[in-house]
């Protein structure tokens, strides 16, 4: 099943928290406007879309580009165009097509890298804005799941990290910071992502002053919205399954 372009458009808050950034060169602004906080290429499409817009006064090079993450490295999308020239209020469509045909049965991961430059003035250090955004491959075979952080199962080792297991087809992205209750208790995910049938270690940042029952995070659903709080239960871990993290890591 796809997802509705219309719902896509929806989508206008960029949650920065999870993975857009910007880099600073000089105290002049380049306006470059997403469409969506997240780019979502569907297989039965071949491809996904994304729209931006200058809204800055002046001309803009806009360069566009896919980048995979260290868990998977393999290149399956190409942006394009992956240059194009914006006039001031212009938007420009990039196109982030599959390269290859491929049977997929879970969702995976890359990012989409926009990068705005404006024309050189005079005496004027040029500022340049990189926006770097997920990019969800999604499998035709799967349906919509809008809730697919509740496949993540948790448990707590021996010294106190949390262990958080992707028993689902869908990557799921949230806050990295989980809470431990009851007792106040805090661990940090290594990053804001877990892909499908992954396994990570939370580290403990803060210990629970009694015995911790429950995993409170802060998942994102698709679109890039932050979702209320989710609870889950947060149970003893396997010590083979703990021995297999530890010795990954």
């Amino acid at each position: 099943m796809k997802f509705p372009r219309t719902m896509l458009m929806s989508a206008v808050l960029v949650v920065y928290a999870l993975g857009s950034h910007a880099q600073t060169q000089s105290p002049v602004a380049t306006g470059l406007q997403l469409e969506t906080p997240v780019v979502v290429v569907n297989t039965d499409d071949g491809e996904g879309v994304m729209t931006l817009k200058n809204t800055d006064a002046r001309p803009m090079l806009l360069y566009a580009s896919v980048e995979t993450i260290p868990e998977d490295i393999t290149d399956r999308v190409m942006a394009t165009p992956p240059v194009a020239r914006l006039e001031p209020g212009d938007t420009q469509m990039v196109r982030f097509i599959l390269k290859k045909k491929e049977e997929l049965t879970t969702e995976k991961l890359a990012r989409a890298i926009f990068e705005g430059i404006p024309p050189a003035v005079k005496n004027t250090v040029r500022m340049t804005v990189r926006q770097n955004v997920p990019l969800i491959i999604h499998p035709s075979s799967l349906p919509v799941n809008n809730e697919p952080w509740k496949a993540l199962k948790y448990s707590r080792m021996a010294n106190g990290d949390v262990q958080v297991q992707n028993t689902g087809a869908y990557v799921v992205r949230m806050s990295p910071n989980l809470e431990l209750m009851p007792g106040n208790g805090r661990a940090d995910l290594p990053r804001t992502y877990i892909l499908p049938g992954e396994t990570v270690v939370a580290r403990q940042g803060v210990a629970p002053t009694g015995t911790a029952t429950t995993v409170r995070s802060m998942p994102a659903s698709v679109f890039g919205y932050f979702s209320k709080p989710y609870d889950a239960p947060l149970g003893a871990t396997d010590k083979a399954a703990a021995a297999d993290v530890n010795a990954a890591r």
